[in-house]
């Protein structure tokens, strides 16, 4: 007699014959995508609106030098209110090119998908006084800020040392595993890099 498999003590056997005509499997596909996809979204939204929540570790610390420290906004991961049913809930197209080690392009999705807008977290007095005396404008924490556009990759900022990632192999990339599964969204700027006060 033939031994049954079963997962969770669920007796799995009979799946095999269980087949979903073409159309509905392409369906089903389509949904279990988009469910995947808006819980994606959820997740970017609750960032987004952590934004004004600044982390009191910051204020324990006196920041020094002539760098600002902001937190960026995340970039949608569907399409929105495009009004067409069919493209909302779908994956925004946000992939870059990376190079193997063999000189071939393969496209990833974008592991540093920020606006260049986002809220200042630190600023240096000298800094802020600065800044206040030549503009009439205090940059303080919780100013949100538009930003010229710059290298995220370099600019990235670890409240916590300790965490700064590293390499991470280009396999696990491919395999879709972040790149840099520690970074919290902050990043280090200088003034000159502020377009705008929102």
């Amino acid at each position: 007699m033939e031994e049954k498999r079963k997962v969770e003590n669920v007796d799995i056997s009979a799946a095999k014959s269980i087949m979903l005509p073409p159309e509905e499997e392409l369906k089903a596909k389509a949904e279990r995508e988009k469910k995947k996809n808006l819980t994606k979204q959820v997740e970017v939204e609750s960032y987004n609106d952590s934004l004004i929540t600044l982390d009191p570790a910051f204020t324990k610390k006196v920041f020094v030098g002539n760098e600002i420290k902001v937190r960026l906004k995340k970039e949608d991961y569907i399409i929105k209110n495009s009004g067409s049913a069919m493209k909302d809930g779908i994956k925004k197209d946000n992939l870059i090119a990376l190079m193997t080690e063999a000189g071939k392009d393969i496209m990833i999705d974008n592991p540093l998908p920020y606006m260049f807008e986002g809220v200042i977290v630190a600023i240096p007095k000298v800094i802020q006084e600065a800044y206040l005396k030549e503009y009439g404008i205090n940059l303080s924490p919780g100013t949100y800020v538009e930003l010229k556009e710059f290298n995220l990759q370099n600019q990235r900022y670890y409240l916590d040392k300790s965490s700064i990632d590293t390499k991470v192999a280009l396999e696990d990339i491919i395999a879709g595993k972040s790149a840099f599964p520690n970074h919290e969204g902050y990043f280090s700027i200088s003034a000159y890099d502020i377009e705008s006060i929102l």
